[in-house]
């Protein structure tokens, strides 16, 4: 027998109450506004009013309403109220979907023009060492035997195992075995199979917000609750997690370069998350997000290299290093887990390309790879400087920044009284894509937008950052 949802003014039903209820306010008030259901310009209700009706806390209803002011489906009005945005809509009835040539290829995917001013989380390809790439590609071709073209193994191969934790070792400060290590397409992989393997439905799991977007997706494919915790200048809020679900049995994060915002998680903070999770039997998912890529002299070794309970599993990727079309990332797996997750990874998918994999190994064990990383932070630490000054110079003062330690992006503060979302439609406008996003401040929370650098070239960092610091300056 189905179950029975009621239905509310705004015609959308009301989530089984054992659905996160903070995400479900916003999925719901999204999905309304984008498929027409509430026409724009019109009037949403008061925070109080939508509250009573939908039986949510006030609070709940506030953060959805600024959320989704953030993304520019709505704007409030002094004294007047909050109203869906012009142009947040399709016009056509029902909303249907438009799909922009060479744009949407599919449902749940969008490409994206790396050269579009200020896309984040891109990776510079035109430094990428082809030719070295080719040359070993040759050479493994000319050395393979029958055995080469078998079924991989689903682990990854015990050649490019051996490289990563090499690597691991001396660059991120994580001592691990071979055996430890598995090999995925990706960190997204890797995070689903965390998802899986760690977790029951129902269970909640600690999240970043602002946070990576595709987490909250798996989260939710396998009917767990996120609870979305906000970060500061010393990264995720441990002690408010703490406060708001104790009993999580997963915390996702990203402690090297927060995304978007590019903080760093304090020690204090990291020391704590480990208290917990050696406490409450929880894992921590580390994912590196660019943690590769550090302009500073000093490096912090990864989250996992103080992991003396074996809590943390480390998850990175080359195809954020290296190039997106290679799909290899990895997994440090604790021991205790290690022959459920392997078990796991093999009985979800079959293993990477063998070819692929050949080719990094030696990538990596002729040290290429760690002279394209050295180099690319060069390239990265150039183009963050040079997007500060064209920005500054645009704007004509000082600008609030966050996360220029390393990466491929860093936050902006919005100067006070400026709207974000009204801000990001105006900068679309004039051709630069910028998320809007909030970090949680000592009395409020503080908005800026996230500015990606790592693909553009620098005539056009010069003219966008410009452009953009006109933008700031004008309102």
């Amino acid at each position: 027998m189905a179950r029975r949802t009621r239905t509310l003014p705004l015609g959308m039903p009301v989530a089984p109450p054992e659905r996160a209820k903070a995400r479900w306010v916003v999925e719901a008030l999204r999905i309304a506004i984008r498929e027409g259901r509430v026409a724009p310009g019109s009037r949403v209700p008061s925070t109080r009013d939508l509250a009573g009706q939908w039986g949510v806390s006030r609070g709940l209803v506030s953060a959805a309403y600024e959320e989704l002011q953030g993304e520019g489906l709505l704007e409030s009005a002094p004294g007047s109220g909050t109203y869906v945005r012009a142009g947040a809509v399709d016009p056509r009835p029902g909303g249907a979907e438009v799909t922009p040539p060479r744009e949407k290829i599919e449902s749940g995917w969008i490409r994206v023009n790396p050269e579009r001013p200020f896309i984040a989380r891109e990776t510079d390809v035109s430094q990428f060492p082809i030719g070295v790439w080719k040359r070993l590609a040759q050479r493994v071709l000319s050395e393979a035997d029958t055995r080469f073209f078998y079924d991989p193994d689903p682990a990854g191969s015990e050649e490019l195992r051996l490289q990563v934790a090499r690597y691991l070792g001396f660059a991120r400060g994580i001592r691990c075995d071979p055996d430890d290590i598995l090999i995925t397409t990706g960190t997204r992989h890797s995070l689903d199979l965390c998802l899986r393997g760690l977790a029951r439905p129902g269970d909640r799991v600690w999240t970043e917000s602002p946070g990576y977007a595709g987490a909250e997706v798996l989260i939710r494919a396998h009917e767990l609750e996120a609870v979305p915790v906000p970060v500061d200048t010393d990264g995720f809020q441990v002690e408010t997690a703490e406060a708001m679900a104790p009993e999580a049995s997963l915390c996702l994060l990203t402690p090297s370069h927060q995304s978007p915002l590019g903080v760093r998680l304090s020690l204090d903070r990291r020391t704590r998350l480990l208290e917990w999770a050696e406490r409450q039997g929880a894992y921590i998912v580390e994912d590196d997000y660019d943690g590769e890529f550090v302009f500073e002299q000093v490096r912090v070794p990864a989250f996992k290299a103080m992991d003396a309970g074996d809590r943390i599993i480390h998850a990175g990727s080359f195809n954020k290093s290296l190039f997106p079309t290679l799909r290899i990332g990895y997994m440090v797996v604790p021991r205790a887990i290690r022959a459920r997750m392997r078990t796991l990874r093999a009985d979800t998918g079959r293993g990477n390309s063998t070819l692929e994999q050949s080719i990094l190994s030696r990538f990596i064990a002729e040290g290429h790879f760690a002279q394209h990383i050295r180099r690319m932070e060069r390239v990265y630490k150039d183009k963050c400087a040079r997007s500060l000054q064209a920005i500054r110079q645009g704007y004509g003062g000082p600008l609030g920044v966050l996360g220029t330690q390393g990466g491929f992006h860093f936050f902006l503060r919005l100067p006070d009284g400026l709207d974000a979302a009204r801000f990001a439609e105006s900068c679309r406008q004039n051709g630069l894509m910028l998320q809007t996003a909030s970090l949680q401040g000592a009395e409020r929370r503080e908005t800026g937008i996230v500015v990606g650098y790592s693909s553009l070239t620098s005539e056009t960092i010069d003219r966008a950052g410009a452009m953009l610091g006109r933008l700031l300056r004008s309102g």
